[in-house]
């Protein structure tokens, strides 16, 4: 699997230093050395995948993965857990899926002045 980091991420109210640090975790690759020319890294099977998951305005929780296009939602916490699993196994070729999925909960709160 070969990825390139994407230059603009979408912006939402976890800092841009959190999202940086964690892409950095997330690509970590090693250099290759067959042939596909300078500036390619070989990334590795993954071991987690990282997913922002976020209350969502309508009801319910929506999550979205962090090194991946993936993006799903979920009524209850239950429904949300069963749709990443879901999510994660379709995306994914058996031998590159992750072990792990990790979820990072994001809250808003606004409080007066």
């Amino acid at each position: 699997m070969y990825s390139s980091l994407p230059n603009k991420w979408p912006r939402s109210s976890v800092g841009s230093k959190i999202i940086e640090k964690i892409r950095t975790m997330l690509f970590r690759g090693e250099r290759s050395e067959k042939g596909l020319g300078s500036g390619h890294y070989a990334l590795k099977a993954m071991n987690e995948i990282i997913f922002l998951v976020e209350d969502a305005v309508e009801g319910g929780y929506t999550a979205r993965a962090l090194s991946e296009s993936i993006f799903t939602e979920g009524d209850v916490m239950e429904n949300l857990r069963a749709n990443m699993r879901d999510a994660v196994e379709c995306h994914f070729e058996p031998e590159e899926k992750p072990k792990m999925i990790r979820l990072h909960f994001v809250s808003e709160e606004v409080i007066a002045a």
